[in-house]
């Protein structure tokens, strides 16, 4: 246990001590037992450009589908998954997320050209109950999800770690970088808590590239190179 992830060890931690509390009726046998400090590391995300090639290079038309709504509007793969037909209200441009992570419900929105694009997969796959149905069964599988995120990944010359996840990260850091309020950006992902949306501050490259390093100040543009150096280069 010992050489497991801090997040891993957390969680084994919360388990025993329900164990204690719950079943063995001992609610104070953990109390004293700190929790690993929470690892808290920053997600690689990928550029707008980076987004732009994955998605075009979908050539299947449900991939893209799903890739452009969890794109466009940072919901999580398993709310994905359980998104019904019905959950798409194209009268007031929203689509409600129902018990979403925590048990709660919230409405992301709905862009007009994920709109059209989700009226001519429609009109093609005819899915039944669920947005997306899966090749033998009502859900569609967060697992295929991954693969298919990878191949095209992969076809898109990326080489960075992908995983559904991902996108949700893509999507609220480059709405951080369009000049999206932070509050309107924890209300679309479902935060309970505004400093987990505050995180994405951290790996905006709109607020990093804007930094005047030490550096700029002393070296100028030709960084004072011998003759010789200049020419070799």
């Amino acid at each position: 246990w010992q050489f497991a992830e801090q997040n891993t060890q957390r969680a084994h931690h919360s388990a025993i001590k329900c164990f204690y509390k719950y079943i063995l009726r001992q609610p104070n046998k953990f109390k004293y037992i700190e929790y690993a400090k929470r690892n808290r590391k920053l997600p690689i995300v990928l550029s707008v450009e980076e987004m732009q090639r994955i998605i075009f290079s979908c050539e299947n038309l449900k991939h893209k589908t799903i890739l452009c709504l969890m794109y466009s509007t940072g919901i999580r793969v398993g709310e994905v998954i359980n998104l019904r037909i019905c959950d798409v209200d194209s009268s007031r441009m929203v689509i409600n997320i129902l018990d979403a992570k925590g048990g709660k419900d919230r409405q992301v929105t709905l862009d007009p050209t994920l709109l059209e694009l989700l009226r001519i997969y429609f009109k093609q796959y005819k899915p039944k109950e669920f947005l997306f149905n899966g090749q033998f069964e009502l859900y569609y599988s967060t697992r295929s999800i991954a693969q298919f995120l990878q191949k095209y990944a992969s076809l898109a010359g990326i080489k960075k770690r992908i995983y559904p996840h991902l996108i949700r990260h893509c999507n609220a850091t480059h709405l951080l970088e369009a000049g999206t309020d932070m509050s309107i950006i924890q209300r679309l992902l479902g935060h309970q808590s505004i400093k987990t949306t505050q995180g994405y501050s951290h790996i905006s490259n709109n607020l990093i590239s804007k930094v005047r390093t030490p550096l700029q100040g002393i070296l100028n543009t030709n960084f004072n190179l011998p003759t010789q150096a200049r020419l070799s280069a």
